[in-house]
């Protein structure tokens, strides 16, 4: 049996009746199949709802050529844009489970996912990552979308002689996802979740929002294989009918002309493109009139909503989710409170603030976060002692403290894992450790994180290194640049000599 196959508990009657992202799409198609899903910023590139349907249609039917069946992950190793977007439609379509990662991670850091995930094929945009993947063989095929194949296994889009395969949605209790996240061991672990946590995650998000037909353009700026991006800046723009604006290139000073430019009504951002707002005050009147900022991926200061507030005239709205489970608090127009993560963002979805325990604690009393609820994770791929450890009866423990005021919004207050968000991106500060004991001088190393003056978190390391050993702080940090992703790269490093340290 594939390991994608989810165990108990299985989907609630009532999550399983909802609508999911697939019949949502089909929806829009249906209705106004000549209106534009996508536009490329700056590329000249639009497609329609019908378009981006043929698009999803030819993919699933490559896929299929390619052997892709229930329960077969597929590395999804794409740029933003509609490549992305068509290709998760039809995964889901096919109940296969899509593996969405960051086409810039280094080989030291694909290899623990692709152990876990023993996808079965990968698709990609072009030649840099068909090199990269050229090193495991167990790979049956590499379907590049934009560029002809050279390399042995891989094959080009339109190389292949498939037929367009009809989109239909996969059952509710379908495994259709496996997002790769930290909890502070040291390794990644991929999250398995369901067609019916979307759903339940959409149809609270369509409620809080807006209405179908009323989206307008939505700005999708980030990478769009979090789970933050991919459900709240693609799948519900594209649930509503709205007009979703892809921008590939840019320059952080630049949002607030991009959200000008295109009269934006929604766009999901990260705290350090809201210091990038806050950092250039803008005369009033040149944004929609009804804009709405949503911030999530990492903790979004009160002080910087307010600047952001004070220099554009828009307040952001911030959330809180993680990969193990999908959007879970939100403020929203209707109910909001400048500070906070919000509240539930749907009456399924359940949170509590417990002790040590696993006690309740009274509201204003700090405690860990745990969410319960349909849109909660099925549990971590192949690895059920970490699934033990973080989802306990239901209930998945996040590591993050917080608390419950009186009226029921969360507030966060710091995390209890050694983990961190650097520019809005998971970082483990075990993996750090772990490799950066193995550089031959290294005797021991800590990684701790430091706040800078506008309140962004950076990875700072502490080195021991062998009594004659000659190491520079330079060379430690191009030692971590050969595995780890710039965002996770040390900005300072202290370096002791092992003679120094007390016994």
């Amino acid at each position: 049996m594939s390991p994608y196959h989810a165990s108990p508990p299985a989907v609630d009657t009532v999550a399983g009746q909802l609508p999911g992202f697939v019949e949502h799409f089909l929806a829009r198609v249906a209705a106004a199949s000549e209106s534009v899903a996508i536009e490329l910023a700056g590329e000249h590139v639009v497609l329609t709802y019908g378009e981006l349907l043929g698009l999803t249609e030819r993919l699933r039917g490559a896929f299929r050529e390619l052997g892709v069946g229930e329960g077969d992950a597929v590395l999804m190793m794409l740029p933003s844009g509609p490549e992305f977007i068509a290709a998760f439609y039809a995964l889901a379509s096919l109940s296969a489970v899509a593996v969405p990662i960051s086409p810039a991670l280094t080989p030291f850091e694909l290899a623990p996912i692709l152990a876990d995930a023993r996808p079965r094929g990968a698709v990609v945009a072009g030649p840099a990552s068909v090199a990269v993947l050229a090193a495991y063989p167990d790979l049956r095929f590499v379907l590049t979308t934009t560029e002809a194949a050279s390399a042995v296994r891989a094959v080009h889009l339109a190389d292949l002689a498939a037929r367009s395969s009809p989109l239909v949605p996969p059952a509710a209790d379908t495994i259709v996802s496996c997002h790769f996240t930290y909890k502070g061991l040291g390794y990644p672990l991929g999250v398995l979740h369901r067609y019916a946590s979307y759903s339940v995650a959409l149809d609270g998000g369509m409620a809080r929002w807006t209405t179908p037909g009323e989206a307008g353009s939505h700005l999708a700026l980030l990478p769009q294989h979090p789970v933050y991006a991919l459900l709240a800046g693609v799948l519900l723009p594209l649930s509503l009918g709205a007009r979703l604006i892809v921008v590939r290139r840019f320059e952080p000073r630049g949002v607030y002309d991009l959200l000008a430019q295109h009269r934006i009504r929604f766009a999901c951002l990260v705290p350090p493109l809201f210091r990038a707002l806050a950092a250039r005050p803008r005369p009033r009147g040149e944004l929609h009139s009804h804009l709405q900022l949503l911030s999530g991926g990492s903790y979004l200061t009160p002080e910087l909503t307010a600047s952001v507030a004070d220099a554009i005239g828009v307040e952001p709205l911030q959330g809180y989710g993680l990969s193990e489970t999908l959007p879970a608090t939100v403020n929203y127009p209707g109910r909001r409170r400048a500070g906070t993560l919000g509240v539930p963002i749907d009456r399924r979805v359940l949170v509590r603030i417990v002790d040590a325990h696993g006690r309740d604690v009274p509201s204003g009393r700090v405690g860990e976060i745990v969410v319960g609820g349909p849109t909660v994770m099925a549990g971590f791929l192949g690895r059920p002692r970490e699934t033990e450890r973080f989802l306990r009866d239901g209930w998945f423990h996040t590591g993050d403290l917080g608390h419950l005021d009186q009226e029921g919004f969360l507030h966060f207050d710091g995390r209890s894992l050694p983990i961190t968000k650097c520019a809005a991106q998971m970082v483990d500060l075990v993996e750090i450790e772990s490799l950066v004991r193995t550089h031959p001088s290294v005797v021991d190393a800590r990684a701790t994180v430091s706040v800078d003056a506008h309140g962004a978190e950076r990875v700072a390391l502490s080195i021991v290194m062998h009594s004659r050993a000659s190491l520079t702080a330079g060379e430690v940090i191009d030692y971590c640049k050969l595995s780890l992703s710039r965002h996770k790269l040390p900005r300072t490093v202290r370096v002791i000599q092992r003679d120094e340290v007390a016994v």
